[in-house]
Formats: structure tokens, C-alpha cells, sequence
């Protein structure tokens, strides 16, 4: 097996996880970083309330904090 479809099949086992989750729902992700997987969580919007906590939008803020890495953004 490659290594994409070893981290494909982790996302659907969290994508699983989050399914029988009475607080998640059927989406997983996982962020990798050289081949290593740095994050993995599935979907948890409807636990904590908060609709930014879809798992490709959860698993980015975690990768984030994991790389201690900073967003700088602004508007004119």
C-alpha cells in the first residue's frame, strides 16, 4: 500500500469514529507533513457548537498549532 492510500484509509477511520460519535459526524481528515502525519481528527461541529470545527478546518487549526506557525492577514 502507498502512502497516500495509508493516510486516505486513517481519514476514514476518523471519518468512522466521527460517525459513531455522538458529538461528530461522518468526516475525518489528516494533515501530513514529509510523509508523517501531523494531525488527524474527524468532524466535531455539532459538540462543541461551533461550525469551524469541521474536520479539514479543525485538522488545519491543529496543524497550525502543532507547527507553531502564525497568519498574518489583513483587508483595505
Amino acid at each position: 500500500m502507498d502512502i497516500h492510500a495509508k493516510h486516505m484509509l486513517k481519514a476514514i477511520v476518523l471519518a468512522k469514529q466521527g460517525k459513531a460519535s455522538e458529538n461528530g459526524s461522518a468526516f475525518g481528515a489528516a494533515i501530513t507533513k514529509n510523509g508523517e502525519m501531523i494531525c488527524k481528527v474527524h468532524n466535531s461541529v455539532k459538540g462543541d457548537k461551533d461550525c469551524t470545527q469541521h474536520a479539514e478546518l479543525k485538522a488545519i487549526q491543529r496543524a497550525w498549532k502543532v507547527q507553531k506557525q502564525k497568519i498574518y492577514q489583513t483587508v483595505f
